[in-house]
């Protein structure tokens, strides 16, 4: 069917019934609408960034001026100084953590010596040095005392440094150096 109408144009256009393109309020809403899709747009892009710019910098600002105030000089100072002595201190400490790992303590040594003497080995006398050790002992037969070299030269802090003597009774003289393994890292 055939849609007729013989209404002038100016009628055409108002009337309810006609089609979309001819009412002439269209193109007006479409631009409202657009307005106020950027106003929108516009409000929640600015609106955050005016707040940033505005609040919290004067905020930040205040906390600025609070912080430089003459009051908290003296925190300042007191704070620099604790910093210093911690660095002293921390410097202090690695020396000593240097110190404690090239020194051996005498019960470690004495305990060490103690593992490792084979059995028919009796270890008479241990004179310990900063960094020297002589044992004297009294063993059942040279092999006890190979044994004993041979056990000690396992250990990664002490080195046999001259040969061993041993008498006809099998009294033995031992001299060895405590630390590391010649060539080693301490």
């Amino acid at each position: 069917m055939k849609d007729i109408n013989l209404l002038p144009e100016e009628i055409k256009a108002s009337s309810p019934y006609a089609p979309e393109g001819a009412r002439s309020g269209g193109t007006a809403k479409i631009i409202i609408i657009s307005i106020l899709v950027i106003l929108v747009f516009g409000g929640s892009v600015l609106v955050p960034q005016l707040y940033v710019k505005y609040i919290l910098e004067a905020k930040l600002e205040r906390i600025n001026d609070d912080i430089n105030s003459p009051k908290y000089a003296e925190v300042k100072r007191v704070r620099a100084d604790l910093t210093k002595i911690e660095t002293t201190l921390a410097s202090k400490k690695d020396v000593i953590g240097s110190i404690d790992n090239i020194n051996y303590p005498v019960n470690e040594v004495l305990v060490a010596i103690k593992n490792v003497a084979p059995q028919g080995c009796v270890i008479e006398s241990i004179l310990y040095g900063r960094k020297s050790l002589e044992i004297v002992g009294q063993a059942q037969d040279s092999v006890v005392i190979a044994e004993l070299v041979s056990r000690i030269n396992r250990l990664s802090f002490l080195t046999v440094v001259s040969d061993v003597s041993f008498d006809n009774a099998n009294v033995f003289r031992l001299s060895l150096k405590v630390g590391g393994k010649e060539g080693e890292a301490q």
